[in-house]
């Protein structure tokens, strides 16, 4: 016998997405992660209620990485969850030494910014994840120079995994699971 899931759908209409509105008071282990995935299934309106900073014993329970410690966690989860949904994504400083994963079924296009306008220390490595079926393109907003072999900007299919390093003033290296 077969497992019939299509009557989940019926739960919410697809028109649900667009005009239910949440309110979350509290964005700590429980909240935080509620609020990630009410944004993954598509719900747009959701408002969060928490005057708290990240600090580091929030880091192993919740839904914030190191470079959140000592930001609001409404701010901190902003940020993830741009990472994680958006179409459009560029880079912030706080980005250094992360593993964004990004999970849209759109193609999402990430920007590298020059280095007048986001002073990334040479060295810096941020790593990315293809967490949903949208490849990631990346392209510099000009001058940035994005190296990569065979000109390979764009994940290849889900769970492809690439990194970006700056090498220079306003050079990038791209490697990992990428095409052209």
């Amino acid at each position: 016998m077969g497992l019939n899931l299509s009557k989940q759908t019926l739960l919410i209409p697809d028109k649900g997405l667009k005009t239910l509105n949440f309110e979350v008071f509290g964005i700590g282990s429980v909240g935080s992660n509620f609020v990630r995935s009410l944004a993954k299934s598509g719900f747009t309106s959701i408002k969060v209620y928490d005057f708290d900073i990240v600090e580091e014993d929030n880091i192993p329970a919740q839904s914030y990485y190191l470079s959140h410690i000592g930001m609001q966690k409404t701010d901190a989860l902003k940020e993830l969850i741009k990472n994680e949904t958006g179409t459009t994504y560029n880079l912030i400083l706080t980005d250094q030494g992360k593993f964004l994963t990004c999970t849209n079924a759109s193609a999402i296009a990430i920007t590298v910014p020059t280095n007048a306008s986001i002073a990334f220390p040479i060295g810096t490595i941020i790593g990315f994840q293809q967490g949903g079926a949208g490849q990631l393109t990346f392209s510099g907003a000009v001058p940035p120079t994005l190296k990569s072999a065979d000109d390979a900007y764009t994940t290849v299919k889900l769970y492809s995994v690439c990194c970006i390093i700056k090498i220079d003033t306003d050079v990038w290296s791209l490697g990992g699971d990428l095409e052209a």
